[in-house]
């Protein structure tokens, strides 16, 4: 007897309006016995009990900036449902791909005609444009400052430190602070006081959220040691944030 169904389901496009997002059910996983104890903790599929699903949505139209997997609320297989931990969205902001689960998994019987329902609420963007910063010190505790051109939403950002990275061969890296998420911009680059591009690398970088209040971190690496800097942001423009309904069946895919 089988412990555990593991398959790749992919459905046509589902077009939910004209120059709307568009979903598809990426793959389906269900867990009945996660062999932890038997296993020494190594489970079934590393995963918890449960059945999951794997959905990727696009658009042809703008970019996918953002979504909020709290405020989701879905059902599969008539089971309540949530958005696992760890949605992600691609490089070029056309694609997101997500995995919604229940805690208790379907039964096999029960897959073949299996439905996810529920809504999801998502920002989409219809361009962007370019901010830059003015030139600043890299030097640890320095403000990064935008007086030309204004942020499209408050943020304290700070140098918090900077100096040679603990590994690879660039000789400079610069990590950077802030109250909001890095990832609301479409990208950030640099350039010299004087308006030369520079060369750099995104490294690490980490968001965390307690009591309301965000601390957001990332750093670049540099091909070259420079004092000071600018900070070009490139901005979401039109944005429409929205709650997307998703209605698709295992029974539907090809």
């Amino acid at each position: 007897m089988f412990k555990a169904f593991s398959c790749a389901f992919v459905l046509g496009t589902l077009s939910l309006h004209a120059a709307e997002p568009t979903v598809t059910l990426a793959g389906i996983r269900t867990i009945w016995n996660d062999g932890e104890k038997e296993f020494d903790g190594f489970k079934t599929f590393n995963s918890e009990k449960g059945t999951a699903v794997a959905v990727i949505i696009s658009v042809t139209e703008g970019s996918i900036v953002a979504f909020d997997d709290k405020k989701a609320n879905f059902t599969l297989g008539g089971k309540p449902a949530k958005v696992r931990f760890g949605g992600d969205i691609s490089k070029n902001h056309k694609h997101l791909k997500l995995e919604i689960e229940t805690e208790t998994p379907l039964a096999a019987a029960d897959l073949a005609g299996m439905k996810l329902e529920g809504t999801l609420p998502i920002t989409t963007a219809t361009g962007s444009s370019e901010i830059k910063s003015d030139p600043f010190d890299a030097k640890t505790g320095t403000k990064v400052t935008f007086t030309t051109t204004k942020l499209p939403t408050e943020r304290s950002l700070t140098v918090d430190k900077s100096g040679k990275p603990e590994w690879g061969d660039d000789p400079f890296q610069v990590s950077f602070k802030s109250d909001r998420k890095f990832d609301e911009f479409a990208n950030i680059t640099f350039t010299s006081a004087d308006g030369k591009s520079l060369e750099s690398s995104r490294g690490g970088s980490s968001t965390m959220t307690m009591m309301g209040k965000t601390t957001a971190e990332v750093s670049y690496t540099f091909k070259q040691k420079t004092d000071k800097l600018v900070m070009v942001l490139s901005a979401w423009t039109g944005f429409e944030s929205k709650p997307l309904k998703i209605s698709l069946s295992a029974a539907d895919a090809k």
